[in-house]
This record gives C-alpha cells, sequence and structure tokens, in this order.
C-alpha cells in the first residue's frame, strides 16, 4: 500500500538549547537513510519547519519553512540535502533573532504546520488510496493554544494519523492530558513515543520481517508404492488414487530458515557530469550540490569464450627441431600464443572420464535421470533423540496443509498426523522431490506447533476450541519443519587425535587427569545457559499477521493502551546476523560523517552494546577465574603468537629499507646491469 511521511521537526529557541533537536535529527536520518535503502516508489515524504526563523511554504505562512515537498522515491541526493540544510540551520542558531513577533506567532505555528501538511496531503493525492501520517518533533506537548472545542473541530479535519515524538525532559504528566495528546488520543491508530525509545529502536539490530513465498506444493504420501511414482508406465505399478495403503494430503512448503548474506555489492562506472549546481535554500543560504556532478552506471557481464593457440612459423619449426635435435633440450616455455574468440554455439558440456572427455548424445541425455514429479513420501518413522544433530545440514522449510487446493480432509489429516508425531516425540523420514524433474533428496520432516492466539479473535478462538471439543485448547498452528539428510556420498571422515595420555597406569597420573576432568566439568557448568529464560516451543516462531507493519517507520511496538511494550530477547539461540548490522552501521556512519558533516577523518563506529550482551559469554555462579587459571596451568597452555603476519611485516620492512639505500647510492636496475656486463677479452 501507498505511503506518505509528513515530519514536522520543531526549530524552536527551547528545542534546539536542550539539544531536542539533535535527537530529533538522529532519528529522521536513520528513517530517511531507511527509506533511501529501500526506494519504494510508493513511499512519500515531506519535510516542515515550524516555529522556524526561515520562512517558505505555499500559503506564506510565517515561521514556517517547508525543506522538502512530498517526493517518492527517497533518494540519496534529496536525503542528504535536506539533513544538510536543517543541521546548518541548527549550527547557524542566533538566540538573539528570536523577537517579540517570534515569540507572538511560536503558539500558532506549530497548529498551522499540522493544518498546512494535512491539507498538502489532501490536495496531492486527492481521492488515491494512501496511508497518510504525520510524524512531530517536538518537546512542548502544551504549546497549542487551542480550546477543547477547537481541539474536537480540529481531530475531525485531519484525516492522517499522528505520530508525536515527545523530545522533552520526562515527567509523571500523563501525555494524554496534554493538548497534543488530547489530539492523538482521538484517532486509535495515532501514537505518542518518547524520543528515547525511538532512538533505541534504530539503534538495536531491527529484525526485518520477510513474507513467506511459497516453494513447494504437492503430495504427503504414507505408504505409497514408490515405482509408481518414478515409473508410472510399468504394469506392476499400482495407481496411488486406488492403493488402499496409501494416505495422500495436499502441503506446501514455505521457508523457515535462510542463510543471510552480506549488503549487497555491484560494479558501477563512476561518469563525471562536469557540472555542480549552487541551490539556494533557506535565508541567504547556497548549498553546493556536488552528488549531482557523479553519475554511477552499473555494468553488465557479458561471457566469451576463447582458446589460445601457438604461434609458429615453418622456419621457426625447422630451428626449433634442429636445436632440440643437436642439443637435446625440451621445448622452450617461452613459446608466442594468439588468442581466438569462440562462439558460443560451438561450445558442448561433455563428461570427463578419466583422462577423456565424452559427448553424450542428447537422446542418452535423456535417460541419465528419470522422471521426477514434486512430492513427499514418508519411508519411515523414529525418535526424535534418535537422529544425529550433526545430519541436520540444510535450511528449513515449513510444511503445511495446502491452503490453495486443499481441502478441509487434508487439513484434518495433516493435523492429526502432526499431534500423533508431536504427543509420541516421533520424526518422519521421507523422499522429497521440490520441483519437476528435480534430484530426489531424503528428508527430516519434524512435527511444530505455533501459537495463534496472539491474532485471532475471541470469536475465532471459540469456533476453534467447539471444533475440538476443549474449552482449554491451546490455539496452534500444526506443521512440519523440513531439513534435509546427506548422502553417503556426503559425509567425510575425520582422523582424531588419540587419547593415549588418558588412561595411565601411574597413581598420580591418574589423580591428575581426574583433577583435569573436574576443571573442565566446572568450566563447562560456569558457561551453562540452560538457566537462561527458555522460549516456548509454540511461540518460538511467530505468524505474519502478527508482525506485519502498517508503516516503513522504524516504531516501538505497544499494546493496545498505546503503551510501549519492550521485548528484549531471552533466547540464546536467536542471535542476529552480527557482520551485516555491523557492515550497516560502518555504512550509515560514513554517510553521516563524510557526505553530511563533511568530515574530512572517518571514525569507525564500536559495535552497539545490545549486540555486545549477546555475544557475551554468559557465566553463572559456578564460574571461577582461579579454576580456569588452574585449568589452564594444568593443560599447559600457551598463546602462540602468529609467525605468518611477523615475518610478513619483517619482509615489507627489510625490502623497503633496502630500496632506500638502493636509492640513495643510485642503484638502479641500469646500473645494476652495467656493473655486470662480461668485459670481451
Amino acid at each position: 500500500m501507498s505511503e506518505c511521511t509528513a515530519f514536522l521537526i520543531d526549530v524552536s529557541k527551547s528545542m534546539i538549547q536542550e539539544k531536542g533537536i539533535v535527537k530529533s535529527m538522529a532519528y529522521l536520518e536513520y528513517a530517511l537513510l531507511e527509506k533511501v535503502k529501500k526506494l519504494r516508489k510508493t513511499d512519500y515524504i515531506s519535510i516542515y519547519l515550524f516555529n522556524s526563523l526561515w520562512e517558505s511554504n505555499s500559503d506564506n505562512v510565517p515561521n514556517i519553512y517547508h525543506s522538502q515537498k512530498i517526493i517518492a522515491p527517497v533518494r540519496s541526493i534529496e536525503a542528504i540535502r535536506t539533513i544538510k540544510e536543517i543541521q546548518r540551520y541548527i549550527d547557524t542558531f542566533d538566540e538573539g533573532k528570536y523577537d517579540e513577533n517570534y515569540i507572538e506567532y511560536e503558539s500558532l505555528s506549530s497548529f498551522q504546520c499540522l493544518i498546512l501538511a494535512s491539507l498538502e496531503m489532501e490536495y496531492f493525492f486527492g481521492k488515491r488510496k494512501v496511508f497518510k501520517q504525520i510524524m512531530v518533533f517536538t518537546n512542548n506537548l502544551d504549546r497549542l493554544d487551542l480550546a477543547e472545542a477547537e481541539v474536537k473541530t480540529l481531530t475531525t479535519e485531519i484525516e492522517p494519523r499522528i505520530v508525536l515524538a515527545n523530545c522533552g525532559k520526562e515527567s509523571n504528566v500523563d501525555v494524554y492530558q496534554t493538548k497534543w495528546g488530547q489530539i492523538v488520543k482521538t484517532n486509535p491508530l495515532s501514537k505518542i513515543f518518547s524520543i528515547d525509545y525511538l532512538l533505541k529502536e534504530v539503534t538495536n539490530p531491527r529484525l526485518a520481517t520477510i513474507k513467506p513465498i511459497r516453494i513447494f506444493t504437492g503430495p504427503l504420501r504414507l505408504g505409497a508404492d514408490i515405482s509408481s511414482i518414478t515409473h508410472p508406465s510399468e504394469s506392476t505399478s499400482i495407481d496411488i488414487q486406488e492403493d488402499p495403503r496409501c494416505l495422500s494430503i495436499l502441503v506446501e512448503g514455505y521457508p523457515a530458515t535462510k542463510s543471510v548474506s552480506n549488503l549487497n555489492k555491484i560494479q558501477v562506472i563512476k561518469k563525471q557530469n562536469g557540472q555542480e549546481k549552487n541551490i539556494k535554500k533557506g535565508n541567504d543560504s547556497v548549498i553546493s550540490d556536488k552528488y549531482l556532478s557523479a553519475n554511477y552506471v552499473q555494468t553488465k557481464s557479458i561471457i566469451e569464450y576463447e582458446v589460445h593457440e601457438k604461434i609458429l612459423d615453418a622456419k621457426d619449426n625447422i630451428t626449433r627441431n634442429k636445436n632440440r635435435a643437436d642439443d637435446n633440450e625440451e621445448e622452450s616455455e617461452n613459446v608466442d600464443y594468439k588468442t581466438v574468440t569462440v562462439s558460443s554455439k560451438s561450445i558442448s558440456k561433455v563428461y570427463r572420464y578419466g583422462t577423456d572427455y565424452v559427448v553424450l548424445p542428447t537422446t542418452l541425455t535423456d535417460n541419465l535421470s528419470f522422471n521426477t514429479y514434486p512430492g513427499l513420501d514418508i519411508t519411515g518413522f523414529m525418535d526424535e533423540e534418535s537422529l544425529p544433530r550433526h545430519y541436520l545440514i540444510s535450511e528449513s522449510t515449513f510444511i503445511v496443509a495446502d491452503s490453495r487446493a486443499g481441502s478441509t480432509a487434508d487439513m484434518m489429516s495433516f493435523e492429526i498426523l502432526v499431534d500423533v508425531l508431536y504427543e509420541n516425540k516421533k520424526i518422519a523420514i521421507a523422499r522429497y522431490v521440490q520441483k519437476n524433474n528435480t534430484n530426489a533428496q531424503m528428508v527430516m520432516l519434524c512435527p511444530v506447533l505455533v501459537d495463534h492466539s496472539d491474532i485471532l479473535s475471541e470469536q475465532d478462538i471459540q469456533k476453534y476450541r467447539s471444533i475440538h471439543d476443549d474449552d482449554n485448547e491451546e490455539v496452534n498452528m500444526r506443521g512440519l519443519i523440513l531439513s534435509r539428510l546427506p548422502f553417503a556420498e556426503d559425509e567425510r571422515v575425520s582422523e582424531f587425535p588419540k587419547l593415549s595420555n588418558r588412561h595411565m597406569k601411574n597413581e598420580k597420573s591418574k589423580l591428575e587427569a581426574e583433577e583435569i576432568d573436574s576443571l573442565m566439568g566446572n568450566f563447562i557448568d560456569g558457561l551453562d545457559m540452560d538457566g537462561l529464560p527458555a522460549v516456548s516451543d509454540n511461540k518460538y516462531f511467530k505468524s505474519i499477521k502478527e508482525t506485519t507493519e502498517i508503516s516503513q517507520l522504524p516504531l516501538p511496538n505497544t499494546d493496545n493502551n498505546r503503551k510501549v511494550v519492550v521485548k528484549e530477547e531471552t533466547d540464546p539461540l536467536r542471535i542476529p546476523a552480527i557482520h551485516v548490522h555491523c557492515q550497516k552501521d560502518v555504512l550509515l556512519e560514513w554517510v553521516d560523517q563524510k557526505l553530511i558533516r563533511d568530515s574530512v577523518t572517518f571514525e569507525s563506529p564500536h559495535l552497539s552494546k545490545s549486540m555486545k550482551d549477546q555475544i557475551t559469554p554468559f557465566y553463572t555462579d559456578k564460574f571461577s577465574i582461579h579454576n580456569a587459571t588452574k585449568l589452564v596451568e594444568k593443560l599447559k597452555l600457551k598463546k602462540v603468537i602468529e609467525k605468518r603476519n611477523q615475518d610478513k611485516d619483517e619482509k615489507v620492512e627489510n625490502y623497503t629499507k633496502a630500496r632506500e639505500l638502493a636509492q640513495a647510492n643510485d642503484l638502479t636496475i641500469d646500473s645494476l646491469l652495467k656493473k655486470g656486463v662480461r668485459e670481451d677479452i
């Protein structure tokens, strides 16, 4: 859905002096750069400054400066230019310019800016369906000089929801009893946040909500004849629909886990336009737009094939053969080659058989593999604890009942199968084919329950419990987690060191080994994470409806009473991708220092506290520094300094000294070659 956000920033005297504007700019910068990253064509923004000494807007309202008109998508040029402009207003703050006329309009400026932003959205979009919101940054929630009746009239005329960022000092006063709070309270979607909560939201790693994409659809078969699936034309095969021993359920699959890659990098060519524009902004302010002077064009990769052929004339061949015969020399490696480009039509794929290459005809190539069709065929069941953990080698996939082509019978049969597996702590081993004519794989199917009580209405919950004939039945969605199992060829054999010194006949050695075992046991118990609060099985995964956000703005979670809900991650297994967040922090800091603040140097940011807490070892009361030190002494562990880097540094240093010495003594290559020339006798 299209979205438009108007940012209203209070640049009053108190806002600047109390440093509320600094926090507001930090949040605004992050929000704009996030929009630049996504580059959504349906994500509009508009930026106003109220209580401002600069004046520029469509209705010539005093003390209001329209910094950025409605625009989408948000590009880096507009975002950086706007942030630098507001930053320049803050840097040139002069307390003496706030005269009596300014103080007179200060109480009306916020009200007029709110009306102006709402009317601009109405005129710009007309009858188009757009989610509209106005985000206000201010430190005085009672600055609106409006009566109670005027507040009610104002709320009926303003269509967008209001997100109010309170930049003032914390107090015990109910924010919803203030003038701004009364306006926000009338709209159920409008909310008030402290600026500190907003900054905490953008500084902590935000886990992106990825909407599911169906990657598999097909039958889940139990007891089916595999020959009827692989070779349905054979006379001995039995049709699945007529097989009395086969249970077939229509299911579909969605990715449950997927490995996170680094930030995307592409190859581009920098083209200079040769123009640098000076844009007038604010009162007598000129900003040099250096970002329009460079244009980056993405390169395209073209695959070309070529071969190398030797360049030999007839005379050269005779001379080389004669010399080789006389001197019994081998053919010289210094042979000139020429490059010959080969058409892609002349390229064919071959099979390597020993040292030879075999080209198979098309008819035989088609028979190298048998036809496969999408489906899951259960071959048997086993206890959960019997499957070795290291056999789970792939990304996980959710298998649920088919929501499109499936029937009520498919859903009920699938739920019964999952419940039986869950209650008996069993897993299924199955043959899995994801798409037509793809390789068959052996997989593990583990039952899982996902809590749905938070996203269903009371009526739906009662209906669900009436179907299951249990008033206390938990509202869980049934599913199976699919993970690929290795084939025999995938397994590797490793050699482990022999524990020959562990069993000594000497009594002293036995006591020492027991002491080491005791110290190591205490050390492991000191890092035990089982004591941390755990997440129940049915709440580990969340439904997509629960995590869907109505806006692209980074806002904290709230409850039904509009109070901020701080959800701290308590599961030690849910650790965010540290490398991705670190790369993102470095890029954002580089944009802030180099492009916005025009800093000459760059200081790399430190790892955030929330990230450090999640990767810091968790020590219990059983951990002791004394025991750890004693364990190191018993095991005779020593710190080893890498010699590779040390030797490399010494070689570089020696090479640099030798080069400086040669330059000082004028020992060039030409001079050394002249000294080595043999004089004729």
